[in-house]
């Protein structure tokens, strides 16, 4: 239940950013205002990558950390990834 709602909020997350870094929307920031010594543009499109590099780190971090069981030194742990192969498991 918890994935379908991070996958629609990356999805939403994908559209937004389609959104913020189309022509409509970045032509209201093509202006030539300085901002800490940045032009406007520029500015408004690192901030905004920033953010949603932000965002989605802070949703795909829900996600690993919602479902995986803890170990017995507290820590948690997920499935294995499958590119690292233990010896002893495979003869099991």
């Amino acid at each position: 239940m918890a994935e379908d709602h991070n996958h629609d909020r990356l999805i939403s997350l994908f559209l937004l950013a389609v959104v913020l870094f189309n022509y409509p929307v970045l032509s209201l920031f093509s202006r030539p205002v300085m901002v800490f010594g940045f032009p406007l543009l520029y500015f408004y499109i690192f901030f905004i990558w920033a953010v949603l590099i932000l965002l989605v780190g802070l949703i795909t971090a829900s996600h690993a950390d919602a479902g995986q069981p803890e170990g017995d030194d507290g820590i948690k742990r997920g499935k294995p990834c499958g590119l690292i192969t233990n010896s002893t498991s495979s003869r099991e």
